[in-house]
């Protein structure tokens, strides 16, 4: 797995993103080499609980890199000084209120630009001067400002085995306490996670649901990545085992804290939060009341075969082939578990999607 990659203004040296290992899912750390590709060495700092996704040169001497960790990115630079892992973060998404980008910039110039939002503001266009705060540039949606939108919450949750699960909780508009009916939104990939920024768009309807009175859960189950390798190697070779009871012990949380109506779960997702969905309303039928999948996995066996990511499969998800893992491939797979649901679901496809 491949990032980007940006050469020094020198044109010595090379700095990319990519994934640590054959078995990493994504990209996650940042390296360093010559041009020619010698001396190689990887700069991601040591035990990293994040994902580094983006690198640019501030100048000969010193990277600047994005980065997600949990539900908030962040930029950081990093000296190339004999090489050794040390950053420095420069600016916070938790603290600027604003989910970060990687910004455009020139080394040397002091001024850069960069899209941002959050949970009440759609991408934008912010500068930054490689210190201190944001200007925002400019204001797309103007008529957002008079409109009630639903809060957003970052919510934490210990799962059956004792890990704590990240996730984002978007709350009816105009909710102040009681219980309401709950949409559960899974990602995909599993390579992905959510951050707490603007959740509204033709794959994650997020503040239309708030504004016709339901909230919704946007779970970073394990598996998800923005919180280091371990975390995001922790479903391997594990589909549909415990990264998808997180989600059910996600909505059990807020079940528990009196917020959510025990039996008005509805859950959605594609791609792979459409392998989770349809795992969810058969194997789990009892828990869910609806569910929406799009482009969703049915069959890992049929899927493998089918795929034009077979290897993809293999080597970052399964770690062996299907002759290997069959048993436990058509055990995870929900239409085994299709006969026994109980719970309406409407399945969205089309007829050119090559995974």
């Amino acid at each position: 797995k491949l990032g980007g990659y940006a050469i020094s203004p020198d044109s010595k040296s090379l700095a990319w993103t990519g994934a640590a290992t054959k078995q990493d899912h994504s990209t996650s750390s940042l390296f360093l080499c010559d041009l020619d590709g010698g001396n190689s060495v990887n700069m991601t700092p040591e035990n990293f609980l994040g994902h580094i996704r983006s690198v640019t040169w501030r100048n000969n001497k010193t990277l600047l890199y994005q980065s997600d960790e949990g539900v908030f990115p962040k930029l950081s630079l990093q000296s190339v000084n004999k090489r050794v892992p040390s950053r420095k973060v420069v600016l916070d998404s938790e603290q600027a209120g604003v989910m970060l980008g990687m910004p455009a910039s020139h080394p040397g110039v002091q001024n850069m630009v960069l899209v941002g939002h959050n949970g009440t503001t759609p991408r934008e266009l912010y500068q930054w001067t490689g210190k201190g705060g944001l200007k925002r540039l400019t204001h797309h949606n103007p008529e957002l400002a008079g409109m009630d939108l639903g809060e957003q919450r970052v919510v934490t949750w210990t799962a059956r085995d004792g890990l704590e699960i990240e996730g984002i909780l978007m709350l009816p508009v105009g909710y102040t306490s009681g219980t309401f009916p709950l949409i559960v939104h899974v990602h995909g990939g599993p390579e992905s996670n959510h951050t707490n920024g603007w959740l509204s768009r033709y794959s994650t309807p997020g503040q239309v649901q708030c504004g016709k009175g339901y909230g919704m859960l946007l779970p970073n189950y394990r598996g998800s990545t923005g919180r280091g390798l371990e975390f995001a190697m922790a479903s391997y070779g594990d589909p549909a085992g415990k990264e998808f009871d997180d989600i059910v012990d996600g909505v059990d949380y807020l079940i528990a804290e009196g917020m959510v109506e025990k039996d008005r779960v509805g859950v959605m997702g594609g791609s792979y939060g459409g392998y989770a969905t349809n795992w969810l309303t058969t194997y789990y039928s009892e828990r869910f009341a609806a569910g929406v999948a799009f482009v969703a996995v049915s069959d890992l066996i049929s899927k493998r075969f089918l795929t034009n990511i077979p290897y993809e499969d293999e080597y970052v998800h399964m770690g062996v082939p299907v002759r290997e893992s069959w048993d436990l491939m058509l055990e995870r797979s929900p239409v085994k578990y299709a006969e026994k649901s109980k719970t309406p679901l409407l399945i969205l496809h089309g007829d050119r999607d090559h995974r």
